[in-house]
């Protein structure tokens, strides 16, 4: 083979692997193009879903403010209808206190709670018989349930401090410390369930808080709060007393009140069994049955 036949296949040669390499740049091209075109399809396709679920949720939250909204109504209609009661209440308890009404006024109150196990029988109790009480919490996770039924049944919900913690002295180490247990416990409750407590009762009596009480009771007035202790009880929270004792421990002094507090605990299976017993005793002598607010002369402030 000649020089000129070489080159001339030589040519030949790289002639063809221009071609091939044209036509794989071509494919590569025509490829990247059509999945560019695939990309913006998808692209133009997620963009619209994304558009049409943008706006069903905007409708989404718009519903929700409005259920929000229609919420906070009723909330501001129960607090409306619950200061409207409470204004009767204290005319009531006026004229009682006054000699002017042959009725007797009975505050059951129920410290310490919620109780998951309890609770609900106690609140069954109530309901039952159409009664309206006060319950004395304290900050406890995951009771919502029996917080919002206290609330949602008319009932009176108060301040108990967040812990309860008597173990030495501790809820009692300083007027600074108390206060901050209250003022947590309030917090809880009003952001939780949107419910506003301003009655304390002191976590074993004021008597417990010593030399702290009036300094305590100052800061109480200053933040917007009044305390009760209790006029008689069952005795639930000393011993575990008979049914019988229970009675006797509330009937057996009730005749000596026109107004009357009386303590009980909602963890007591056996105040639970002497309840109906209590309230039917109390309706005997002449007693009804009001949940504690703010204003009532039984409120120390």
């Amino acid at each position: 083979m000649g020089t000129r036949d070489r080159e001339n296949r030589a040519v030949s040669a790289l002639t063809c692997l221009a071609a091939v390499i044209g036509i794989a740049t071509l494919l590569f091209v025509y490829q990247g193009y059509h999945r560019s075109l695939n990309e913006q399809a998808e692209l133009r396709q997620w963009l619209t879903g994304t558009e049409e679920s943008l706006g069903v949720q905007e409708e989404q939250i718009a519903a929700l403010n409005g259920e929000i909204g229609s919420y906070a109504d009723v909330a501001e209609k129960n607090r409306q209808e619950r200061e409207l009661f409470y204004a009767k209440a204290k005319e009531l308890e006026t004229k009682v206190l006054n000699g002017e009404s042959d009725v007797k006024i009975a505050y059951l109150t129920f410290d310490d709670g919620p109780y998951w196990d309890t609770t609900h029988i106690f609140l069954d109790i109530l309901d039952e018989y159409d009664i309206k009480a006060t319950f004395f919490y304290l900050l406890k996770e995951d009771h919502d349930d029996i917080y919002q039924r206290v609330i949602d049944s008319g009932h009176t919900l108060a301040n108990h401090s967040a812990s309860h913690n008597l173990y030495g002295n501790a809820i009692y180490a300083s007027v600074d410390t108390f206060i901050g247990e209250v003022e947590e416990n309030r917090q809880f409750i009003q952001d939780k369930f949107g419910y506003t407590t301003n009655i304390l009762r002191f976590p074993g009596g004021s008597p417990q808080a010593r030399d702290l009480k009036w300094p305590i009771v100052e800061r109480l007035r200053e933040i917007g709060y009044g305390y009760v202790d209790w006029d008689t009880t069952t005795g639930d929270g000393k011993n575990s007393g008979t049914v019988e004792e229970y009675i006797h421990g509330v009937l057996d002094v009730s005749a000596d009140y026109d107004v009357m507090v009386v303590l009980m605990h909602d963890y007591s299976v056996n105040t639970y069994k002497a309840l109906p017993t209590i309230i039917n005793g109390l309706k005997e002598q002449g007693f009804i049955f009001l949940p504690l607010f703010y204003e009532s002369d039984k409120i120390l402030k």
